[in-house]
């Protein structure tokens, strides 16, 4: 009885590690996630994977993170196979440290461009007011030349 129990639960934790195992190497990261919680979310995986005694090394972790960000960081990645090219496998700190300070340059960059949006959707709209309020609606040169020949005919009535 005690060999079929354990049978059984080996049966299953292996099919469980197995099932991580596809989720860690299927998981990619895509624009607009949060960075910290993509790296989380590959650290928890391992650890369970460490936890059902199938270890996943630090070199593994690192082309799968690297395989994960292919193709939102392509120039972290380009960066770090030159090293594999000339045969430094990169450390797992520097690739987590390396994807951690350019996804906050990009939040960085993103927030600076909605301001720049957000402001110039400002000055269009004041100037869609002003147009409004002098009763323009960007026919202005149109009016001015409409005024100037409505005076020549005026003074040439007289």
């Amino acid at each position: 009885m005690w060999v079929t129990f354990e049978q059984e639960k080996t049966r299953r934790a292996f099919s469980n590690a197995l099932y991580l195992r596809k989720k860690l190497y299927a998981h990619t990261y895509k624009s607009g996630m949060d960075m910290d919680k993509y790296l989380d979310d590959m650290e928890a995986m391992r650890r369970q994977l460490r936890n059902m005694n199938d270890e996943i090394s630090d070199t593994d972790m690192v082309k799968l993170i690297l395989q994960g960000v292919a193709f939102e960081y392509r120039g972290v990645v380009r960066m770090f196979d030159k090293d594999v090219r000339d045969g430094n496998m990169p450390l797992l700190s520097e690739v987590l440290n390396t994807l951690r300070s350019e996804a906050e340059i990009d939040k960085q960059r993103n927030s600076i461009g909605k301001k720049a949006n957000k402001s110039e959707e400002a000055k269009i709209l004041q100037v869609k007011q002003q147009q409004q309020f002098s009763g323009a609606k960007g026919k202005r040169r149109w009016k001015q030349n409409k005024n100037a020949n409505m005076k020549k005919k005026f003074k040439a009535r007289l």
